[in-house]
């Protein structure tokens, strides 16, 4: 019998299905705002979360939308449901 871990472990989309969902568990949307708003960079936010920085980025890329000035964590629940929304300086 085959395992299917094995194949999930190789498998890219399982990779990055992961990494969205650790990344989700793992960064604080306000603390993220906080950091960003103060002007730091990607590893230094990285390294005051506690993350890597390719979970920041997954973080980034899956769970925030930036639309005018602002930027929004994705809705989990559906439209208008967003978990946090932080501005930032243009």
């Amino acid at each position: 019998m085959r395992s299917t871990v094995t194949k999930g472990a190789t498998d890219p989309a399982a990779e990055a299905a992961a990494d969205a969902y650790a990344a989700a568990l793992l960064v604080a949307p306000a603390h993220y705002a906080r950091l960003e708003s103060i002007g730091l960079s990607t590893g230094e936010v990285a390294e005051e979360l506690g993350v890597t920085v390719e979970m920041l980025r997954a973080f980034v890329e899956h769970h925030l939308v930036r639309v005018r000035g602002a930027a929004y964590t994705r809705p989990r629940l559906g439209a208008h449901q967003h978990g946090h929304l932080a501005r930032w300086a243009s």
